[in-house]
């Protein structure tokens, strides 16, 4: 038989495997000699921990269907019907079933987590709208509230600009602490992600930092129409506001 190397470290730990001898009750001889050593393999999808596993020669074993695999360095579509071909070839009353390429294979497998990704994209998109609206909403009331004191500021000299940055700033801080905020309860959840995640800590530096940035962005942008809304407010209009 041939073992997998996550198997042959904890049968034997430390020594060579080759040539040890293996009882078994499912699928090979009794007592088999281990003849050769694989990679570990991900039966249940590359989310899963590799499973322990050893293979034996089709002679040894009494088992009423095959399984093949071809490798391809084309695409493997153009190979299913001259594969059948040669079956059918070999033995025409040999059933061939469940023909499918690895890809599709793959893709079936990870179609719950395909939907659960496709979900939280969904949701992630919303949120970040509903932080534009919101923001936006935000600093077009405190501009609503503040009119008179900006035409006010602008009667006394203030310049636009630097009305225009005040509430830049003021916006740009409120976004600060929504995403301190943010940012808390993502690591608080990062554990219920784990098991949609494939190769990637739900606490990824380059993660984290590419949505923080995304957000701020998008925020200050939100919060940059009512700003530039209250630079543009004539002073004479906004003392007359009330």
């Amino acid at each position: 038989m041939v073992v997998t190397q996550d198997l042959a470290e904890k049968l034997w730990p430390g020594e060579n495997p080759l040539g040890q001898r293996l009882r078994c009750s499912f699928f090979c001889d009794p007592f088999a000699t281990v003849i050769g050593v694989v990679a570990p393999i991900h039966v249940y999808g590359p989310r899963q921990n590799a499973s322990p596993e050893y293979y034996v020669p089709y002679a040894q074993v009494d088992w009423p269907s095959a399984t093949f695999v071809i490798r391809t360095e084309t695409d493997p579509e153009t190979l299913l019907e001259p594969a059948r071909r040669v079956i059918a070839d070999l033995d025409s009353t040999q059933p061939i079933f469940n023909v499918a390429t690895m890809r599709d294979r793959l893709r079936d497998r990870e179609s719950l987590e395909r939907f659960q990704g496709f979900a939280l994209s969904v949701f992630a998109g919303i949120s970040l709208f509903l932080a534009l609206i919101g923001l936006h909403g935000v600093v077009s009331y405190s501009v609503a509230r503040r009119t008179h004191e900006i035409g006010l500021r602008l009667a006394l000299g203030a310049q636009r600009s630097e009305v225009l940055r005040m509430f830049v700033l003021e916006s740009a801080a409120l976004t600060l602490v929504g995403l301190a905020m943010g940012l808390a309860a993502a690591f608080g959840l990062t554990r219920f992600l784990t098991s949609i995640l494939y190769d990637l800590s739900p606490s990824d530096p380059v993660t984290i930092a590419g949505t923080t940035i995304i957000f701020f962005v998008v925020a200050s942008f939100g919060a940059y129409i009512p700003a530039r809304r209250a630079a543009k407010v004539d002073p004479m209009v906004a003392l007359r506001y009330e």
